[in-house]
């Protein structure tokens, strides 16, 4: 069974009605033998007056009878109901939440720490009224399982190691939209929706922080040195291009070798000085 929609009774309308019913009854205690009707109505507009209930914007009321769901009343406003109706109040806001600091292992083993940030709302009543108890504690819970589940297939960083797979940090909208359908799959039969998702937090935890920070340092050095190299050794063949071709200098292959070694070394220390 799904939410469907109650239909209301203007409340104004209603208290028109009971003002008619009013002057009605008090006109019965004037008339012989009409004193009891006249009770009976009074008894009827005073029972009335139970059914009144004033729903505010991004409110809801779910409608029960007995046990039995009637409805759902989503529109703001005046009503009047049944005084039998069994009233249920529920907030269609939407609600942000913070998960804790799930901690799990990303696709090349190493021990990550993550959090988000969520927007949720009630989408079905009746599913978040009568399926789940404590349905407001759903969205937190369910994101901090899916952000462990879909951690796990990717890796923080590869460091252009393509064997694992594609790094969060690089897909990072990617990583999001996967969770974020996840959650909503497991959120749905609860009657709620996520309206938006974003990650806080994202890093390696414990020891393997400093480590990976050290093996990130030490390969940002590495490709600096490689730059630096491959600069110099291009700008060696370059001279000794410019030399040769105009004649200026005649080198031996010995001559050439040793010449282009020690500008390549001269070209990395200075930019090692810098």
């Amino acid at each position: 069974m799904e939410e469907k929609d109650f239909k209301t009774f203007s409340g104004f309308t209603m208290i028109i009605i009971q003002l008619v019913m009013v002057l009605l009854a008090l006109s019965f205690f004037f008339l012989p033998s009409f004193e009891s009707l006249g009770i009976f109505l009074l008894l009827l507009i005073f029972l009335s007056f139970g059914g009144f209930v004033s729903i505010l914007p991004n409110d809801g009321v779910l409608v029960t009878l007995f046990g039995e769901y009637k409805g759902t009343i989503k529109k703001s406003g005046f009503f009047w109901l049944n005084p039998f109706l069994k009233r249920k109040k529920i907030s269609l806001k939407a609600f942000s939440v913070k998960t804790e600091l799930v901690k799990t292992i990303d696709k090349a083993g190493h021990p990550v720490q993550i959090s988000a940030f969520l927007k949720w709302q009630v989408d079905d009543t009746f599913k978040a009224h009568f399926t789940i108890d404590n349905y407001a504690s759903i969205p937190q819970m369910e994101t901090e399982l899916a952000l462990k589940e879909i951690t796990g297939g990717f890796c923080l960083e590869n460091y252009g190691n393509q064997k694992l797979g594609e790094p969060i940090r690089n897909n990072e909208q990617k990583f999001i939209g996967l969770v974020t359908q996840n959650v909503l799959k497991r959120i749905k039969p609860s009657g709620l929706i996520i309206q938006e998702l974003q990650l806080l937090e994202l890093s390696y935890s414990g020891e393997m922080a400093n480590k990976m920070s050290q093996k990130q340092k030490a390969i940002s050095n590495f490709l600096s040195k490689k730059q630096t190299l491959e600069g110099a050794i291009e700008l060696a063949e370059k001279a000794v291009m410019k030399l040769q071709d105009k004649n200026l200098v005649t080198f031996s292959e010995k001559e050439k070798n040793k010449f282009v070694s020690d500008l390549i070394l001269a070209l990395c220390q200075e930019k090692k000085e810098q």
